[in-house]
C-alpha cells in the first residue's frame, strides 16, 4: 500500500488515469497560493469547502476531517508547483511546512478511522509534483513518502 504522500516525478505534470479513476481529485497550484489568503482561497475552491470555512489552519484541518460533501471514497489532493506556495510572503514560509504536517495528520487521522471502522470512510492521498528540496523537507519533518510510478496503484 502506498504512503499518503506521493511525489510525482513524471515531468508532464499530470496524473495517470489509473490514479484518478473513482477518486475525487482536487488540484492545488502553488502559483495560485503565493500568500496566506490565496492559499486558503485555493484550498477552499479545490476541495469545495462550505462558505463558512474560516481560512486558518484549524479550520482547514476541521474541514479536511469532514469532506462529507464529496461522494467518492478516495480523495487525491494534487499539488503542482509546491515551491511557489507562500512565495509572495517570505515571512510566512513556515506555512509550507505547517501545511505538510497538517496534511500528514489529516491522512493519518483518516487512515486510522478507516482502518478502525470509524465514521470516516475515505482514503486520502497527497500527490505533489517534484520540486527542488521536497524530499529533504519530508525527511526533515519525518513525513514518509513514496514515488509515483506507472505500476503502483492507490
Amino acid at each position: 500500500m502506498l504512503k499518503p504522500f506521493i511525489i510525482n516525478i513524471n515531468l508532464n505534470n499530470r496524473l495517470p488515469d489509473q490514479y484518478t479513476e473513482n477518486c475525487f481529485v482536487a488540484t492545488l497550484n502553488g502559483a495560485n497560493c503565493r500568500t496566506e489568503n490565496t492559499l486558503h482561497d485555493s484550498m477552499a475552491a479545490s476541495l469545495n469547502f462550505p462558505d463558512y470555512y474560516g481560512r486558518n489552519l484549524d479550520a482547514l484541518f476541521d474541514n479536511l476531517l469532514d469532506l462529507s460533501w464529496i461522494s467518492q471514497d478516495c480523495i487525491i489532493l494534487y499539488i503542482q508547483q509546491f515551491d511557489l506556495i507562500m512565495e509572495d510572503q517570505p515571512e510566512k514560509k513556515y506555512l509550507k511546512e505547517a501545511i505538510i504536517l497538517l496534511l500528514n495528520d489529516w491522512c493519518g487521522a483518516v487512515t486510522d478511522e478507516f482502518a478502525e471502522g470509524g465514521d470516516v470512510e475515505k482514503k486520502c492521498y497527497i500527490i505533489i509534483d517534484h520540486c527542488e528540496g521536497l524530499e529533504g523537507m519530508f525527511k526533515e519533518l519525518e513525513v514518509p513518502f513514496d514515488y509515483l510510478t506507472k505500476t503502483n496503484k492507490i
